[in-house]
């Protein structure tokens, strides 16, 4: 043998940093989430653990509780409590959001004050 084997490709086109944040799932009737702790993120994405059993619900977004941001995702991957989220638009949880999104930044300010 010449060389060393070559190692399994990685799967993402972005390094991700660990974070081990909390985070909220929300859904688009604003009264539906799930609390969940984000375990790595990138510019395009996030690993998240949920929990075994429970599902991500449709049409979430994502509260990044420690960058003050939200995200609407699709879910890449699911399985083992965790899930791969890539991310489709990212919004800033400050006080000029669009109205229709307040809802995200009352979830935000609820986990943030715990």
């Amino acid at each position: 043998m010449i060389g060393k084997p070559d190692k399994k490709q990685e799967a993402r086109r972005e390094a991700r940093r660990r974070q081990l944040a909390s985070g909220r799932l929300v859904a688009a009737d604003g009264a539906t989430y799930i609390d969940c702790t984000i375990l790595d993120t990138s510019a395009s994405g996030a690993q998240i653990r949920i929990g075994q059993g429970r599902t991500i619900p449709d049409n979430a977004r994502l509260i990044n509780v420690r960058d003050r941001t939200a995200h609407d995702f699709t879910v890449v991957w699911q399985r083992d409590g965790r899930a791969g989220l890539r991310f489709v638009h990212t919004y800033p949880l400050s006080s000029n959001m669009p109205e229709h999104l307040g809802y995200l930044r009352k979830h935000w300010l609820d986990c943030a004050c715990r």
